[in-house]
């Protein structure tokens, strides 16, 4: 079988890595494709060696909730120990109010782009009148992620608002599992990988939907609104902190066990039952 990974980010290197550790590459023709000019380099390469590198300079910084860390530990524990290191300690703290404010994007971006001597180029930072600096695009539900031999993870499947915090820890989810399925049913040939497939397709899609829903009504918080309706809005948040809503939430998405979901869903599938459970 050939596999072909399309594009060399975060998901397709750690699906590669999930093949490599479950033997799949010793048996398999696996390559990854990327757009952009890398480095290649036999030698072993250091994280702090990539903070420089394409994928480090594209985006913003990248945040791994618990479930996402114990993927990273599966993986490979020197590599979460390294992540680890390199991230940022995130704890609690109080703000002097609770309103916040909004940035001078429109200075900002005269003062990014002011030494263009394009009379045009200047007019249009004169005359813009910007709302949102960095619009939020997200993938549309799909029916399926998988079809004709070829697979969806990450972004390209979920691609999930800022504001859930889990695109990273998602797509590290995908592929743990994917590569899991795919070991499982290697045996069985090209019938076994479509088994594979549809299967994490089923799996996947309904927890993806409710994270999903549930960032958009965490980001429906972060919208301009009148000091009423923000007291209003923080009266409800108090609320639910003290009935345990986002305590449900958290503990639902935190403690999703992927090995034992994987075991679950091959458990389901040879009694031919199935499941949309998130």
């Amino acid at each position: 079988m050939q596999i072909a990974i399309i594009g060399s980010g975060i998901s397709g290197l750690s699906f590669y890595l999930w093949l490599h550790r479950l033997n799949l590459t010793t048996t398999h023709s696996v390559k990854i494709y990327e757009a952009r000019p890398t480095t290649t380099t036999s030698s072993p390469t250091k994280l702090t060696d990539l903070q420089t590198s394409n994928a480090s300079l594209i985006g913003g910084a990248l945040g791994f909730s618990p479930v996402g860390l114990r993927v990273l530990r599966r993986l490979d524990p020197e590599l979460e120990e390294e992540v680890l290191k390199t991230g940022h300690w995130m704890g609690r703290w109080r703000m002097s109010n609770a309103r916040g404010w909004v940035l001078d994007a429109k200075s900002q971006l005269w003062q990014r782009h002011r030494d263009w001597k394009n009379n045009t180029v200047r007019r249009i930072m004169e005359d813009v009148e910007i709302d949102n600096v960095y619009p939020t695009f997200t993938t549309p539900d799909l029916p399926t992620w998988e079809r004709g031999g070829c697979v969806l993870v990450g972004d390209a499947a979920h691609a999930l608002q800022p504001s859930s915090g889990q695109g990273a820890s998602m797509a590290l989810e995908d592929c743990e599992i994917l590569a899991m399925l795919l070991a499982e049913y290697q045996a069985q040939g090209r019938d076994g990988w479509q088994t594979a497939t549809k299967l994490y397709s089923d799996m996947r899609i309904p927890r993806l939907r409710w994270i999903r829903k549930e960032a958009q009504k965490r980001g429906a918080m972060k919208h301009d609104m009148g000091v009423v309706q923000e007291m209003v809005m923080y009266f409800f948040i108090w609320i639910s902190v003290k009935i345990g809503l986002f305590t449900k939430y958290d503990r639902e998405l935190s403690e999703y066990d992927v090995p034992n979901e994987a075991r679950k869903a091959v458990a389901r599938h040879s009694r031919g039952v199935t499941s949309t459970k998130r």
